[in-house]
């Protein structure tokens, strides 16, 4: 059936809802104060999985310090630039890992309750999906 395909612009469609474009959509407008119209959103609203666009500029990092842990499994991609990642221990919090992505379709995944950080290196753009863990 035609209805069943959705299009759109990632950046576009992800502006109000903190560069996530993929996801629990109703929950996230509940959160922010805006409409939520289901005909809209369509495809696009997904309680299982979430998909974030970022556009970051060089030397640009997560503001507010620690990313905090979540249920959720993720892979960030990176599609162009070159971003450090670094992982607190969840046993120590003073200890953490750094990994870097520099190379088109570097990623990293994660599991759920590490808390994570990151910092360009140049001008960037990920791909940042995740899901329940199981």
């Amino acid at each position: 059936m035609l209805s069943d395909i959705t299009t759109g612009n990632a950046p576009v469609d992800a502006r109000d809802f903190s560069n996530w474009f993929i996801g629990d959509i109703k929950k996230w407008s509940e959160e922010n104060r805006t409409s939520f119209a289901p005909e809209l959103f369509r495809l696009r609203d997904n309680s299982d999985i979430e998909f974030r666009w970022g556009v970051c500029k060089k030397d640009e990092e997560r503001s507010g310090g620690w990313a905090h842990c979540s249920n959720c499994t993720a892979i960030s991609i990176l599609i162009r630039g070159h971003i450090i990642f670094k992982f607190r221990n969840p046993e120590n919090s003073h200890e953490f890992a750094r990994y870097e992505l520099k190379s088109e379709g570097d990623y990293i995944i994660w599991k759920e309750d590490i808390e994570h950080w990151w910092k360009t290196k140049e001008d960037s753009t990920i791909l940042t999906v995740r899901w329940i863990s199981a």
